[in-house]
């Protein structure tokens, strides 16, 4: 009776039915794609556009919050100017070009020949 008789049961299956990932599954991976790989995308963006002058200007359309987070922290600031410039093309640096009174302005430029 042992072993053979399980077998022949109809209730025991050698492999158990999977569920496919659920739909919050998917909307957890898609967040945690965007939270981790915007940032990360802020580098190469910069590097390639200082190497080839496209779009210079809309980068700090596109990252925004990125800018929004240098004016507020003098260590975010540091922390994504370096990253910026780890590939970019020599020279290159995020600058503040606004007066000293207002709100941080951040442009993307050449600051120093190469």
């Amino acid at each position: 009776m042992g072993i053979e008789h399980l077998a022949n049961t109809a209730d025991f299956q050698m492999t158990p039915d999977r569920k496919h990932p659920s739909a919050a599954f998917w909307i957890t991976v898609a967040l945690v794609v965007v939270l981790v790989g915007y940032p990360l995308s802020f580098g190469p963006a910069c590097w390639i556009s200082s190497r080839t002058g496209i779009g210079v200007f809309t980068i700090p359309s596109a990252y925004r919050p990125v800018l929004r987070a240098m004016s507020c922290s003098k260590n975010a600031a540091n922390l994504f100017n370096w990253y910026a410039k780890i590939g970019a093309a020599p020279g290159w640096s995020w600058a503040d070009v606004s007066d000293s009174s207002a709100e941080p302005l951040w442009m993307w430029c050449r600051v120093s020949p190469p």
